[in-house]
């Protein structure tokens, strides 16, 4: 993780960068965000160090107000993107809300990759009835952001969205941008559709690359519902991470998937299955795979380096 220095923005003290490239692969090692499961992974590496003075340090970082969480992903993702390679010119970006319990509300859009996803935008507020949280100005900037990332691609970007997005002025923000949108709508709204099988299509394509991040932040992944806090701050910093440590193991996966045939025996995962004559099915998700190839080789005696370009590769 000490290569996030490589391409992170410079405005990115070195010992927030430092600690982060500590916390990562303790968080993934843990599979929590939960600041007592990170200690004890810490505490392996630091074993001259208390587990109490560890975990007073962590919580300290993630109230610190002088991190700046949006910015620091920011500079990950746009180089994320910069090397993205794309399978096809169909782009589609899901956008849609996350809760927390009740205590937070998480506004989040996605890339999808293969059949899953991974974060390309999101904004974090406090409780579940946040009118910022559903704002038009909020979701407008998230497009337009996400609209620039793929400014110098050569791509068609599809936003796709549940029937709660179905403003007028969301669909206009869109096509203004030179983009398409495919939206769910409301049954007492009357639409006329150019071509209804490629709509349906396009938006059966939402369907498990935006749920997928929820899911691996929540129960699949890093349990956040676990973790007792309650300030916004903190709650920002461990999403963020979270969101970093799905795009580092998304990016083994995906890289994985296409040098699979050239990887040492300890490392062959058996992630699809065949379907009919030419195609396969994955059976394991990127980010699972990612993860598996994570426990094999960390503090492992394995003389295999743990891809940590950023690389991402549709599939």
């Amino acid at each position: 993780m000490r290569k996030l220095c490589n391409f992170c923005n410079t405005n990115i003290s070195k010992p927030h960068l430092n600690l982060v490239s500590s916390i990562i692969p303790s968080m993934i090692s843990a599979e929590s965000v939960v600041t007592p499961d990170i200690s004890k992974k810490l505490q392996n590496h630091f074993p001259d160090i208390q587990f109490s003075s560890i975990t007073r340090k962590l919580e300290r970082f993630f109230n610190n107000d002088k991190f700046d969480q949006y910015f620091f992903y920011h500079s990950i993702i746009s180089h994320v993107i910069d090397k993205y390679i794309l399978k096809n010119k169909n782009v589609y970006i899901s956008f849609d809300h996350m809760f927390c319990k009740s205590s937070f509300t998480v506004f989040l859009l996605s890339l999808r990759i293969g059949k899953q996803g991974i974060p390309l935008f999101f904004k974090c507020f406090l409780g579940n009835n946040s009118p910022e949280a559903f704002s038009l100005s909020l979701i407008k900037e998230g497009i337009s952001y996400v609209h620039n990332l793929f400014i110098h691609k050569d791509c068609k970007l599809i936003f796709l969205a549940d029937r709660w997005f179905n403003f007028r002025e969301i669909m206009e923000h869109i096509n203004s941008l030179g983009d398409t949108y495919c939206i769910r709508t409301k049954t007492n709204i009357r639409i006329e559709i150019d071509n209804y099988k490629d709509a349906v299509k396009h938006y059966g394509y939402r369907f498990g690359s935006i749920e997928f991040i929820f899911k691996n932040c929540k129960s699949n992944g890093f349990y956040l519902e676990d973790s007792k806090v309650r300030n916004l701050t903190a709650f920002t910093t461990l999403f963020t991470l979270a969101c970093t440590a799905i795009l580092w193991l998304t990016s083994i996966g995906s890289i994985y998937s296409h040098r699979k045939t050239s990887v040492p025996n300890y490392l062959k995962i058996r992630n699809s299955k065949k379907k009919g004559i030419k195609n396969r099915d994955r059976i394991i998700s990127l980010f699972n795979t990612g993860l598996i190839i994570f426990n094999i080789l960390v503090d492992s005696h394995h003389n295999f380096p743990l891809w940590m370009t950023f690389v991402i590769t549709d599939v």
